[in-house]
């Protein structure tokens, strides 16, 4: 039988999510994607804006309109409500395909900065933090020195806080969208007359 060898194999684990979080371009990324909101949100409630007169107008005047001119009002309101959702639509898609491009260069950085400091300290195997149940008090942590190679000098209370901060700020604007979008066109437009009595 052949002589078993064994080989020392040192593992590693790094907390990707704190570091990219402190990263400078990761607050840049959500100050640009901020600002493309910012404008999604402008034209949306301008097209909102438009919508309710449009309904004052159709309410005030549909009881003088002939049977052909309300279904044309009731098609046009129709589509414009249509609009609106649909370019809602496209605004999350944009925003969300925007968030993968930016952080697609940070994610290069980040990875290129893990592998230089698990090379110069001669680790086979780097695990993610996040994904570990359990962490041996005398596991090797690489994120300090990641963070060292990466010039990042802020506090991981520092990196939480920024982080539910974050967090919060996207669920109240997810909340204000919801918001909008539920309360796009008021219904019905044209309330139907209670059967006459024969």
């Amino acid at each position: 039988a052949l002589p078993i060898i064994a080989s020392a194999q040192k593992i590693a684990h790094v907390n990707s999510q704190e570091i990219m979080a402190l990263m400078p371009e990761t607050k840049q990324m959500g100050e640009k994607l901020d600002s493309v909101q910012g404008v999604y949100e402008t034209q949306l409630a301008n097209m909102q804006e438009e919508f309710n007169k449009k309904v004052a107008e159709f309410q005030q005047q549909q009881s003088t309109m002939s049977a052909s001119i309300l279904e044309y009002r009731q098609q046009e309101l129709a589509q414009m409500e249509q609009r609106m959702q649909v370019f809602y639509q496209t605004i999350q898609q944009d925003l969300q395909a925007k968030q993968v491009e930016y952080l697609q260069p940070i994610r290069e950085k980040l990875l290129a900065a893990i592998n230089k400091v698990a090379a110069a300290q001669a680790c086979t195997y780097v695990m993610d933090q996040t994904g570990m149940l359990d962490i041996a008090p005398d596991a090797t942590d690489l994120t300090p020195a990641v963070k060292a190679e990466l010039g990042i000098k802020w506090s991981t209370i520092v990196a939480d806080g920024y982080l539910e901060s974050r967090y919060a700020e996207y669920e109240q604007r997810k909340a204000a969208w919801l918001k909008k979008k539920k309360n796009i066109m008021p219904r019905p437009l044209v309330e139907k007359p209670e059967d006459e009595a024969l």
